[in-house]
């Protein structure tokens, strides 16, 4: 998979080139096709104004052009009717950064949003950048990034708790290798040590873990320090842990297995070097369980050939063992353990047969994906359908059989091709209501994936969406199953919206439950709509014990109102049922100056709580949203 002309192919080398290796790819990933019809300047631009929202929303079709942007570029994938978000957020860095590639400094209004939720990316590329511009012009400039690193050393909101402008500063200096050599780089190195102890933040650890490999795996002396000192800071920390009878429950346990992670991701790619440097650490873990964290270290450092080899091991042993060596191989393109992937896609067991499906679209298998759309499961067959689409084979798809006789499975791999015809919901419709009286697992189903596909990118789709839910009223907790999650937030056309919550409200009269998720589901596709703080507060009113179902919804609404904290207020307290979803709804919807946050504060700082981390990240998206 040599081209970067599809989704597959551009995820695949950032897992092979992370953090500031990515830059050696940005004149590919900004190329003439993958910036159409809107042009490499225009991209630029549109992706750092991404990365700079201070309420981490989507990239929004506004005009036909972004419209046929969003749909066709390998850079994107959809996320939400008419929205769209980068492959990975570094993706949209590295394209970002190149309108540094020429300039002496960062540019003002990147600095002046250098908090905004997604901003590290950008500014770590804005850095490495204008240290080392172009492959055209191979010499560093270590006088403009160092200016520019300094910079990112200025103190934000909060920072003796919160610490964001070190991260930020961190996080540049480990893409930017050329910098090593400043004395503000030890600096920042010596205090990321400092708050990378054991009683850090569980966040602040992974955090500090996650750029401290990448420092150590530079060919610098600075690179050299610091895999010194994680190999010194790992021993005392073994040596405690295995001097106790209960050392899983031990402080410096996390720690262990924060700086297991960073020695992972820093391991050497060449073979004959990475055994010794295995067998060194290996051996300061006196035996306690931390190889997880190691190879989370070694897909983090996109070190595959030690991750196919113990995936090839694990793909002869149980069920279990199978199934967890195809999550890893869905995670880092393991070439060498391609044969026992495609075995693994002839088992009989199809939880395992759909679990091979990433694996092999990471490694380009595609006359094995291409056979698989036959699964006689059709959520295989699905499964193997939106790899396909990925790949940028969906023609080849919508081609391959047009006289299916299994309606089921026509119907799935359709619409995983963004196909929304009467037969084909009608039939994807029944399966996944046959599928949920059967009390199968839908969430995270590439028949769910397959439905969003169908009806969640377009605003055709959406209609077609709401004519579902008038038609099959469950299928309204399907669409808050076949949302995306967890990423940017989502900014659908309001008219549509609209339409949608009065479907949902007719669908729902008389199930109270069905009816708040209903809500949740307008909520999560009207990011920044404030109208509907009222609603969403009345529902938390009206039945305290089912927050659950709006607490995540309030936080993709991304809306800071007086309202939400007051309502918030009591489902953040030590004894609430949901309180760790409370506290991260607390962090993107209490106002920057509402009474609530210093009760946050207070619960972050209580070293006894357990949601303590919960609350560190509120106090952290307070800074990052401000």
């Amino acid at each position: 998979m040599t081209s970067l002309g599809s989704r597959t192919a551009i995820r695949r080398a950032t897992l092979l080139c992370p953090d500031g290796a990515l830059l050696a790819l940005a004149p590919e990933l900004a190329t003439a096709t993958a910036c159409a019809p809107l042009g490499p300047a225009a991209v630029i631009d549109q992706l750092a104004a991404y990365l700079l929202d201070p309420a981490g929303r989507t990239i929004v079709a506004r005009d036909d052009a972004t419209a046929a942007w969003c749909v066709r570029s390998p850079l994107l994938r959809p996320w939400g009717p008419t929205c769209a978000m980068p492959i990975v957020d570094e993706v949209a860095a590295v394209v970002a950064a190149l309108r540094c590639a020429d300039a002496p400094a960062l540019p003002p209004e990147w600095l002046e949003r250098r908090f905004a939720p997604r901003a590290d990316l950008l500014l770590a590329a804005a850095v490495a950048t204008l240290a080392h511009p172009t492959r055209e012009s191979p010499e560093a400039n270590p006088e403009a990034g160092a200016g520019a690193l300094a910079q990112l050393r200025q103190p934000g909101p909060d920072e003796a708790t919160v610490h964001q402008a070190l991260l930020q500063a961190g996080r540049a200096l480990a893409w930017a290798p050329a910098l090593h050599d400043d004395p503000v780089a030890t600096a920042i190195v010596d205090e990321l040590f400092a708050c990378g102890d054991a009683l850090a933040p569980t966040t602040l650890l992974a955090t500090i873990s996650a750029l401290l490999g990448p420092l150590a795996r530079a060919a610098t002396a600075l690179g050299a320090r610091v895999r010194d000192e994680l190999h010194e800071r790992l021993d005392r920390a073994a040596a405690l842990l295995t001097a106790l009878d209960d050392p899983e429950s031990h402080p410096a346990a996390g720690l262990a297995m924060a700086l297991t992670r960073a020695l992972g991701a820093a391991s050497p790619h060449d073979p004959d070097a990475f055994i010794p440097w295995h067998a060194r650490i290996e051996e300061i873990w006196r035996g306690l369980p931390l190889m997880p964290a190691f190879i989370d270290g070694l897909i983090a450092g996109g070190t595959p050939l030690p991750v196919a080899t113990l995936v090839e091991s694990m793909l002869q042993g149980d069920t279990d063992d199978r199934a967890l060596a195809a999550e890893l191989a869905g995670q880092l393109p393991l070439d060498d353990a391609a044969p026992a992937l495609l075995a693994l896609a002839g088992d009989d067991d199809p939880a395992l047969r759909r679990a091979a499906v990433p694996g092999l679209a990471l490694v380009g298998a595609i006359d094995p994906l291409i056979a698989i759309l036959d699964d006689d499961d059709p959520a295989v067959a699905a499964a193997a359908a939106l790899a396909l689409v990925d790949l940028g084979l969906a023609d080849q798809v919508r081609t391959r059989r047009p006289d299916d006789p299994d309606l089921a499975r026509r119907a799935a791999v359709d619409a995983a091709t963004g196909a929304n015809g009467t037969d084909t919901l009608g039939e994807l419709a029944v399966l996944l209501v046959e599928r949920l009286d059967a009390d199968e697992l839908l969430l995270g189903s590439p028949l769910v994936g397959a439905l969003a596909a169908s009806v969640l990118v377009t605003e055709r789709g959406l209609d077609r969406a709401i004519a579902l839910v008038e038609g099959i009223p469950p299928m309204a907790s399907m669409l808050a199953m076949a949302l995306p999650a967890g990423g940017a937030g989502i900014c659908a056309p309001s008219s549509a919206v609209a339409r949608l919550a009065g479907a949902i409200d007719e669908a729902t009269v008389g199930d109270p439950d069905a009816a708040r998720l209903g809500l949740g589901v307008i909520a999560r596709l009207s990011s920044g709509d404030a109208a509907l703080v009222p609603s969403l507060v009345a529902a938390l009113a009206a039945a305290p014990d089912a927050a659950l179902a709006l607490l995540m919804p309030i936080g993709e609404l991304r809306v800071r109102a007086t309202e939400l904290a007051d309502a918030l207020a009591p489902h953040v307290t030590p004894d609430a049922p949901y309180r760790r979803a409370a506290l991260a709804a607390a962090g993107v919807a209490t106002p920057i100056d509402h009474p609530l946050w210093a009760t946050l504060a207070a619960y972050a700082a209580d070293l006894d709580d357990p949601d303590r981390d919960a609350a560190w990240d509120a106090l952290v998206a307070r800074v990052r949203g401000a």
